[in-house]
């Protein structure tokens, strides 16, 4: 254990997203594991620039797209680890003006007919994109 995180687990960690390094399928990472505010561990693995065949180092920065899903998850389950609020909560005891949302039932973007839901949206069905939003194309 390094800083009550495991060993082997990290290893086997490593060894995932080094595959995928390997592989061709990314052209470099890093990861970091921390509990508690103390690291536990840290590796990485392959190229920050493929031209110019740099090393991924400790501080590379990566550029990344459409991560605000994964973001805003993680920013949510950090709250929900201090307890801020529960998976089965209704999503209307935090945005109230959503309390009376109703759902498709049939028809076209132009002729449609909603319901009553058979349940109330809650916070879990955000995260399992089981909430039945959509973008407005659909």
């Amino acid at each position: 254990m390094t800083n009550g995180v495991s060993v082997a687990r990290l290893a086997t960690l490593e060894s995932f997203l080094a595959g995928y390094v390997d592989s061709g399928r990314l052209p470099g990472c890093t990861c970091l594991v921390s509990r508690r505010g103390e690291e536990g561990g840290f590796f990485r693995s392959g190229l920050r620039d493929v031209a110019r065949k740099q090393p991924v180092e400790r501080d590379t920065v990566f550029r990344i797209y459409s991560m605000t899903k994964p973001i805003t998850s993680v920013a949510l389950m950090m709250l929900y680890e201090t307890g801020a609020f529960a998976l089965d909560d209704p999503v209307a005891r935090y945005i109230p003006e959503w309390k009376s949302l109703k759902v498709f039932a049939s028809g076209t973007e132009q002729e449609f007919r909603v319901t009553e839901p058979s349940r109330a949206m809650r916070v879990k069905d955000l995260f399992t994109h089981t909430s039945g939003l959509t973008y407005g194309f659909m």
